[in-house]
């Protein structure tokens, strides 16, 4: 076997980067820390990252315990999106969506992302406030991504007051404070009212038959209307008999199950929610401001915990 590889490669030929083991260790490192979905995907964009002089996808340190979202985004590839365009205040879209693929997480939830932020018709895409979109989708309150965002966006230290300019907070608030959260639900093709050619053949007797089963229906449709007014009268006595043997907490929760079971209840993203009131943005920074005032013009996640903190949600 010697011989044979003696044969196939010289000394001369098989050139080994002096380099080489402290790149290995530099990857191997950078994956222990990222954690990557798609580890052969991920190592692509991490040496083709390399070559180009650009910096890599790789996590500041590893998130432990593991986030779990459905788009496979968490708050530290959010810094990796950041970092990737430091200086930059609008990145293209085409770029945005390599950085995406680059990190390995799920197209259409950037899709959503983009489209809730407002940004689908646009070539260019405000980072901080897509940044902000994204952020929206890990929380589950307007209150919950206004600290996430403040934790990822300071200088402070891991575990600091996570202090930000009042600008930027009140420029990402008011931005998220306006948007729409609805998740807008896949379209269902609507049924086709052509009518086939086998029945536009009826035969007489066919027809016969059909206006038999109409008037039989009309009986029961009538008969039901007559009793409707007992039933539902029925239906108001047993619900009290029900109440009384339940308590009022008990019984209003299951009222409660009941309505939500039969409206049809709009879906919004947890973290952004619905357009929040001028009048309540307005009041949201004018706190702020007061404290930001005494703070050296910077906010922190504490000062949105206080009490007298108006609420930052709908």
């Amino acid at each position: 076997m010697s011989d044979l590889v003696e044969q196939m490669y010289c000394s001369q030929q098989i050139v080994i980067p002096p380099a080489f083991p402290a790149i290995l260790k530099e990857y191997c490192k950078a994956a222990i820390r990222t954690q990557p979905y798609d580890l052969l995907d991920w190592s692509v964009t991490y040496f083709r990252a390399l070559a180009d002089g650009d910096r890599p996808p790789v996590k500041e340190r590893l998130e432990y315990p593991p986030f779990l979202h459905s788009s496979g985004l968490t708050p530290g590839y959010i810094k990796v999106l950041l970092n990737g365009f430091l200086d930059h205040e609008t990145i293209p879209k085409e770029d945005l969506k390599k950085a995406w693929r680059g990190m390995c997480l799920n197209a259409d939830a950037l899709d959503e992302m983009l489209q809730i932020g407002g940004f689908g018709a646009e070539e260019e895409v405000d980072l901080l406030k897509f940044v902000a979109v994204a952020s929206g989708h890990l929380t589950n309150s307007l209150s919950e991504t206004m600290t996430l965002l403040c934790e990822i966006l300071t200088d402070d230290p891991e575990g600091g007051p996570a202090k930000i300019p009042v600008e930027l907070f009140c420029k990402l608030y008011s931005f998220l404070a306006g948007l729409d959260g609805r998740i807008t639900a896949p379209e269902i093709p609507e049924a086709s009212t052509e009518v086939p050619d086998d029945l536009n053949n009826l035969t007489p007797e066919r027809n016969i038959s059909e206006d038999v089963n109409k008037y039989v229906k009309e009986i029961n449709l009538k008969k039901t209307e007559e009793l409707g007014l007992d039933a539902s009268l029925a239906a108001e006595e047993k619900k009290k008999n029900k109440l009384k043997g339940k308590g009022v907490k008990a019984a209003e929760m299951e009222e409660l199950v009941a309505r939500s079971e039969a409206k049809d209840y709009e879906t919004y993203v947890r973290g952004i929610g619905p357009p929040v009131s001028l009048g309540q943005v307005d009041a949201v920074v004018d706190f702020v401001v007061f404290w930001a005032q005494r703070q050296g013009g910077m906010v922190m996640p504490a000062n949105i915990r206080k009490v007298l903190c108006p609420p930052l949600d709908t």
